[in-house]
């Protein structure tokens, strides 16, 4: 993976950006803060650590993108206490209180193995959403990125059979370099 500001400058369709498992997690930090400080992108990182279902991840989501709330509740919970997808999406589509203090947004997904191996599908259909907002923003919004790693080559061939397979940073899958 080729950390440079000009894979985050611009909405594109190639908005996915992974790392592989020996690439070092603090230089990609280091890396991601700065260009996120020089291009006004607002951060926000998922702990994979903590994320192991579909509730972890919409909870964890909830946390990092500040959904705003409704009635004192959740800003995509049912009224029954669990989270939902469709309203998830819906706000990954809109972003406007990130949007009003910067230029675009990167998620960065640590450790994202843990979801992958318990619930596989849930990975893929997170991804689904995330390529789907992205690309309906690359005409009316500030540019969404998603990057996330370490990947293995499991979480690699998963990947290229996905429907999110054109969001692909070409550079980071194939060319499989370290950050810069």
């Amino acid at each position: 993976m080729i950390l440079q500001s000009h894979h985050f400058d611009h909405p594109t369709l190639k908005n996915f950006h992974f790392f592989r498992e020996d690439t070092s997690l603090p230089v990609v930090k280091e890396a991601l803060t700065e260009i996120s400080m020089d291009l006004n992108l607002f951060l926000g990182v998922l702990n994979g650590a903590e994320i192991r279902s579909q509730e972890d991840l919409l909870s964890n989501l909830w946390s990092v993108l500040r959904f705003p709330a409704f009635d004192g509740g959740g800003a995509y919970n049912d009224g029954g206490g669990a989270y939902n997808w469709d309203s998830a999406s819906d706000w990954i589509g809109d972003l406007s209180w990130i949007e009003e203090q910067s230029n675009g947004i990167i998620i960065l997904y640590i450790e994202p193995k843990a979801l992958f191996v318990n619930q596989a599908d849930i990975f893929g259909l997170f991804l689904d959403i995330i390529g789907d907002r992205s690309e309906a923003r690359m005409s009316n919004g500030p540019p969404l990125h998603f990057v996330a790693g370490p990947i293995n080559h499991r979480i690699n061939n998963f990947l290229n059979i996905l429907a999110v397979r054109e969001h692909l940073c070409d550079e980071c899958l194939y060319g499989w370099h370290s950050p810069v």
